[in-house]
C-alpha cells in the first residue's frame, strides 16, 4: 500500500540535530530503509517538515517507521493512504475501469445533469450517469 509520511520537527529539536550532523544521517538512513518514490521538504508552522511516499507492504510497519522519526527527531508524524493516477485509473483510454474520482462523486453526493449514480468516467471530466 503507497502511503504519504509527513512529518514535523520542533524547531529546537531539529537544530540540535542539525548542528551536530545528525538530522543529515537519519534523513540519509530514512531514504535508504524507506527507498521513497518521492520525498519533499518543506516550512510548515515555524517547523521544519516534509514528507515522504513510499511502500508499505505490512501494517506492522507503522510502529516501526514512526519510531524512527519520533526517536531520531522527536517529530510529530501522520500517516496517510494516498493514490497515485494509476492507481486512480482515470487516465485517458483506461478502457472503461471503474474510476476511483467517480465513486468519490457519488459518494459525495456530486451532481451534475441528471441525478444518479457515478459509475465509470472518461478522461476524469466528465461523470456518465446510471
Amino acid at each position: 500500500m503507497r502511503v504519504m509520511i509527513k512529518f514535523a520537527i520542533p524547531i529546537y529539536a531539529g537544530n540540535e540535530k542539525n548542528r551536530t550532523g545528525k538530522l543529515q544521517k537519519v534523513f540519509q538512513q530514512l531514504a535508504e530503509d524507506l527507498e521513497p518514490e518521492a520525498g519533499y521538504f518543506f516550512p510548515e508552522g515555524g517547523e521544519r517538515a516534509g514528507f515522504f511516499v513510499v511502500d508499505m507492504r505490512e501494517s506492522s510497519q507503522v510502529a516501526e517507521i514512526a519510531e524512527r522519526f519520533f526517536y531520531g527527531m522527536n517529530a510529530r508524524v501522520e500517516m496517510t493512504p494516498v493514490m497515485n493516477a494509476d492507481d486512480v485509473g482515470c487516465e485517458p483510454g483506461h478502457g472503461g475501469r471503474r474510476c476511483a474520482f467517480a465513486a468519490l462523486h457519488s459518494y459525495h453526493g456530486y451532481r451534475r445533469g441528471s441525478p444518479g449514480l457515478a459509475t465509470t468516467c472518461s478522461r476524469t471530466s466528465r461523470i456518465k450517469r446510471v
